[in-house]
């Protein structure tokens, strides 16, 4: 009888049985070098994504802020526009006129006052990649003039039905062009973070195919190996009791 032969497939099971019993303890694999890189790269990869994706959560006040902030200041040029037509229609009454530098000065005050709540921000959107988004009060200009000075420019040409009118449309448009830009700005930044979030799930069901273990196909192989060194153990009590008959 070979016991070397005997002592080595012992090990060998012995050894296996212990890697598969602390898989089914921990619920996960013991990995090959391989496998490991694998599981360390995913891993990395998750790391990367939830920092982004949470930057990108973050900024969802800012954007949200923005959004109704622009909404306030159309507010604003409809009112300032109101003023305009209603002191045309009191045919440039003096009185009137003094209520409407009021009302303008008003409207001057509380554009001021909102537009700070407007926000810019450099956001972190990929692995290295960043994307400029919002606006602040710089942002609103016509011709290189603020829209903070261009409520002056209304009061200076308070007789000029025209002029003034013309001044609060193109305002108009300048703030509809701004608010279309950060509503694209949300869809893309939205559509960043689905991205990123079905690339997280997918990494993670990447991981877990790496690291965890099956556990029905772990028991069965448990088990296998235990009927495997009952039988080896089995064969080698045959084997001593042979040896020793012959020899006796």
């Amino acid at each position: 009888m070979n016991i070397s032969l005997y002592h080595n497939h012992f090990n060998r099971i012995n050894s296996d049985l212990n890697d598969v019993t602390k898989e089914i303890a921990t619920g996960k694999k013991n990995l090959s070098s391989e496998e490991l890189n694998k599981s360390l790269s995913a891993r990395q990869t998750i790391t990367d994504i939830s920092f982004i994706n949470k930057k990108i959560e973050d900024n969802q006040l800012n954007r949200s802020t923005n959004d109704d902030t622009l909404s306030s200041i159309k507010d604003i040029l409809s009112n300032l526009k109101q003023t305009i037509l209603e002191y045309n229609n009191s045919n440039n009454n003096i009185n009137q006129k003094e209520i409407t530098l009021s009302k303008i000065d008003n409207l001057k005050e509380y554009f001021a006052n909102i537009s700070l709540n407007l926000k810019s921000d450099r956001l972190l959107v990929g692995q290295g990649v960043y994307k400029n988004i919002g606006l602040d009060s710089n942002d609103l200009v016509i011709n290189n003039s603020p829209f903070f000075d261009i409520f002056d420019d209304i009061k200076n040409n308070i007789n000029d039905n025209s002029t003034t009118l013309n001044i609060i449309d193109k305002m108009f448009d300048k703030v509809n062009l701004e608010h279309s830009k950060i509503g694209f700005q949300n869809s893309n930044i939205n559509n960043i973070k689905d991205y990123n979030t079905q690339t997280l799930f997918e990494t993670k069901k990447q991981l877990s195919s790496i690291e965890d273990i099956n556990y029905i196909d772990s028991i069965m192989e448990l088990k296998q190996l235990e009927m495997t060194y009952k039988a080896l153990s089995h064969t080698f009590k045959v084997d001593s009791e042979l040896s020793l008959i012959n020899y006796l």
